[in-house]
């Protein structure tokens, strides 16, 4: 549960917020634009598959998380939550996403949204390929397990490349036609638009 939900959405919230220019956690969720994405990945994406303990709220636990990453008494730093993807997503969104696949590819959902996934892998990439913000800010990307065939993918201007990294290889994202389509548009649209305005328009 903490890991699907506590660790997964500080990774969910980290890039679009850094690439917005946030540099501190509180101040993100006080973006009320923020505050909503990371509630819909909560409520939408991930309680479906959280394999919650016995006698636990979970809506009180999502709404514990959500206050507790907007307190400004804690002030946790962006730039951590966006350190060492490579290693982050394999542990807190891929489990999930893989389930979000196979329910989607069976059919035994008929109401998986893949959108705000898609668009955090291609904030991600973003994030990693061009090292600017929103605002034109330069930044140092600091993802120490990324190998030189990953860079060779986050380089390449074929975004379907950088599906096949090596953080994501516990399933072929590439052959998920669902999820790539939205991907590719979220990759191009954050290009043209900004990151924060493609979540304003086309997310939320």
């Amino acid at each position: 549960m903490k890991l699907s939900l506590l660790n997964a959405s500080h990774t969910l919230l980290s890039y679009p917020s850094f690439l917005g220019g946030y540099r501190k956690v509180d101040a993100a969720m006080h973006d009320e634009r923020i505050r909503k994405f990371v509630r819909a990945f909560m409520d939408e994406d991930i309680t479906p598959y959280v394999p919650a303990p016995q006698d636990t709220d979970l809506e009180a636990y999502k709404q514990c998380l959500v206050e507790r990453f907007g307190n400004r008494m804690v002030s946790d730093q962006v730039a951590r939550l966006c350190f060492d993807g490579a290693s982050k997503f394999p542990v807190y969104v891929m489990p999930n996403l893989e389930k979000m696949i196979a329910d989607d590819a069976s059919g035994k959902r008929q109401d998986v949204e893949f959108k705000r996934v898609a668009y955090l892998f291609a904030a991600y990439r973003h994030y990693l390929k061009y090292q600017v913000d929103d605002n034109g800010d330069a930044f140092e990307v600091a993802d120490p397990w990324l190998t030189v065939d990953d860079h060779k993918a986050i380089d390449s201007d074929d975004a379907l490349e950088f599906l096949g990294i090596s953080a994501f290889t516990s399933t072929n994202l590439k052959a998920a036609s669902h999820f790539v389509e939205l991907y590719l548009k979220m990759v191009e649209d954050i290009k043209a638009k900004g990151a924060m305005k493609v979540l304003e328009e086309e997310i939320l």
